[in-house]
């Protein structure tokens, strides 16, 4: 990572450079102070810099008044504590926190947009399961361990991203953390119209329990009854 470098103003002052390379390009930012390109730099580590760059521009024009992300689900969750279970809630966080927040967290709401969330629905597709990752630290520990041994070593198993299922059930959670508080500051939700992947769907195959097939069977017209419940095959 970069070194925010100190740069001697004409008026006495001193700023702070960040020079990062972008792609083919090795654009520079300006800061006021150490602290704040010390946490630009950081912000890039976890969103990439290009994002970096673009939240702090955006931030220009942002309403102060207007929470970020994380301050709303902070808020929206408190809300919820109201009907929710402790569980529910903790649940909620724990998802929050393995999939959009650590990304999309600081962005405030009225500059987040669609193409930021289209953006993490692309990179959560991309992200290793926390059981495969748990998974691959312990074979690769058995790994080391058999070539100190001299014992035939195991295979690495491969990594297993995570499913388009869990993609869209944090989607729904962000739209509906979202819903909210777009309603609150009279914007519009950027994740509604989020296009969503659909790869590897497989429509799970439903079967009636034998007390759902007596009550079908008991709503159903004699005339059209070819089987009477005690016949029927269990």
């Amino acid at each position: 990572m970069p070194t925010p470098k100190p740069r001697q103003n004409a008026d006495g002052t001193v700023s702070w450079r960040v020079t990062f390379r972008l792609g083919r390009a090795t654009p520079t930012e300006t800061f006021t102070s150490l602290d704040a390109a010390q946490r630009f730099i950081d912000l890039a580590d976890e969103i990439g810099w290009q994002a970096a760059r673009e939240l702090r521009v955006s931030l220009v024009t942002h309403d102060d008044r207007i929470p970020t992300l994380a301050g709303w689900f902070d808020a929206h969750l408190k809300d919820l504590a109201a009907s929710a279970t402790p569980g529910t809630i903790d649940g909620y966080r724990g998802e929050a926190a393995r999939t959009w927040l650590p990304r999309l967290g600081r962005y405030p709401l009225d500059v987040l947009t669609s193409e930021q969330i289209t953006e993490w629905v692309a990179w959560q597709r991309q992200q290793e399961t926390v059981r495969s990752a748990a998974a691959r630290r312990r074979a690769e520990e058995a790994r080391r361990q058999a070539r100190k041994d001299g014992a035939p070593v195991p295979p690495l198993p491969s990594a297993q991203r995570v499913s388009d299922k869990t993609v869209k059930n944090s989607h729904g959670l962000l739209s509906a953390v979202l819903e909210t508080g777009c309603r609150r500051y009279r914007l519009p939700n950027p994740a509604k119209g989020v296009k969503l992947p659909s790869d590897g769907e497989v429509d799970e195959m439903v079967f009636l329990t034998a007390a759902e097939y007596d009550r079908l069977l008991g709503a159903t017209p004699e005339y059209w009854q070819p089987l009477r419940s005690e016949e029927r095959r269990v």
